[in-house]
């Protein structure tokens, strides 16, 4: 073999050795980009898994603070109407006849009260009355129940456009109104509430705010814990939540996200 031949197979054998290296080279950098893709499919899977758990436990602790609104209504309103309607009964009995005929029309009355109350407690007891009746609605009927029972007078301003579509960023939006609402009527003293629901496009804004006493501190130094699980609740929707005071020195909550970002289950 000559010395242009060896020069051929020198060049040959280095030609292929480099497109064997391309070669590795290649299918290294896919595997790569695949196991990179599998790892990011698994994060995205462990992720969707984590949230449906979150929402599952918000969707508990609403059913459950749900059924405990209920079983007040009924022992504070249904029962109260019942006892008076047995005792109106009980003094039919002892009326000279030409009374009984207004008592029984008082008792009627009363009943129908009753009835309308438990019709109105059943609908928001629904399942899925959330996403069935719209975040503004059962927001209103959480508020009604909330000035029945304590006499705290509430104003909701809507926007005429405002509609959450995706339920599971409704459901966590009224959790967190309904936590305000708590903590408000439990702590804050206050004799009004208000609430907004503003909408732009996709830009949702809630803002809530009363005339109570107010945060003691500053709310990004020193969350409580019903604080700090607003704070999880408006994450769990890639929405922003802040806690001031606001002019009148009442506690004022205001929270933001987009539609099109919240994750949906």
């Amino acid at each position: 073999m000559d010395a242009k031949e060896i020069e051929i197979a020198t060049l040959v054998i280095a030609a292929t050795f480099i497109i064997l290296l391309l070669l590795l080279l290649v299918i290294n950098l896919m595997l790569t980009a695949r196991n990179r893709r599998l790892k990011h499919q698994s994060e995205l899977l462990l992720l969707e898994s984590k949230y449906r758990e979150n929402v599952s436990a918000i969707k508990m602790e609403v059913a459950e603070a749900t059924l405990a609104d209920v079983s007040r209504d009924l022992h504070d309103e249904v029962g109260q109407l019942l006892t008076f309607s047995i005792l109106q009964i009980g003094n039919i009995a002892v009326r000279p006849e030409n009374e009984k005929s207004g008592m029984i029309d008082e008792v009627q009355s009363t009943l129908r009260e009753a009835l309308e109350t438990v019709r109105s407690i059943s609908r928001g007891i629904s399942p899925d009355f959330i996403s069935k009746q719209g975040l503004v609605v059962a927001t209103k009927q959480l508020c009604e129940r909330a000035s029945s029972r304590t006499g705290i007078i509430t104003h909701l301003k809507t926007d005429d456009n405002f509609h959450i579509e995706n339920s599971s960023a409704a459901l966590i939006s009224f959790r967190i109104i309904r936590e305000c609402l708590t903590n408000t009527l439990r702590h804050a003293k206050a004799k009004n509430v208000s609430l907004k629901f503003e909408q732009n496009d996709n830009d949702i804004s809630i803002t809530f705010s009363d005339d109570g006493i107010g945060l003691a501190e500053p709310a990004s130094d020193h969350l409580s814990l019903g604080l700090s699980a607003m704070k999880k609740y408006a994450a769990l929707i890639n929405g922003s939540i802040d806690f001031t005071n606001n002019e009148s020195g009442g506690f004022k909550m205001h929270l933001t996200f987009n539609v099109q970002s919240a994750p949906s289950v």
